[in-house]
């Protein structure tokens, strides 16, 4: 909190709905970043609707929404990116999955310590601003950081 965000392009493996997000291209607009991980207990899963109405709701208000979702099993690139393509079509996701395959973008942001599901607010300078459960991550502190 209060940190510059870590980029989290060079730390995501493959990307699914989007070629690649990188947060240096994002400056001047809010980003929502979505830690999860399919097999957490389903708290993750749950989650997502309340994830995905922030995101419509707010993205023609300059919030950029990202999942980032820590996918290992299957071998092959091929495999990883199908897994994330249909969890972005069975969930209807308005947003990018990156496949975190080694969880290096949940270790810059310390997910490790918290557990999935969590959010993190970058602010439009680039600065994490707000970091939460799912579901303390409301409208009124989406509309904080807005431009």
């Amino acid at each position: 909190m209060g940190k510059s965000a870590p980029e989290i392009a060079d730390r995501v493996e493959f990307w699914a709905g989007a070629s690649e997000v990188e947060l240096a291209a994002c400056k001047g607009k809010a980003v929502l970043l979505f830690f999860w991980h399919p097999k957490d207990g389903g708290k993750s899963l749950a989650a997502l609707p309340a994830i995905a109405e922030l995101a419509r709701r707010f993205a023609n208000r300059g919030l950029v929404t990202v999942g980032l979702c820590v996918l290992t099993e299957g071998s092959e690139p091929k495999d990883l990116i199908a897994q994330a393509e249909e969890l972005r079509r069975q969930h209807n996701l308005p947003f990018p999955i990156g496949v975190d395959c080694d969880a290096d973008a949940h270790v810059a942001y310390r997910v490790a310590e918290s557990g999935t599901p969590w959010c993190c607010l970058v602010d439009t300078r680039g600065v994490v601003a707000w970091a939460g459960r799912p579901g303390d991550l409301t409208a009124a502190v989406v509309r904080r950081y807005l431009p």
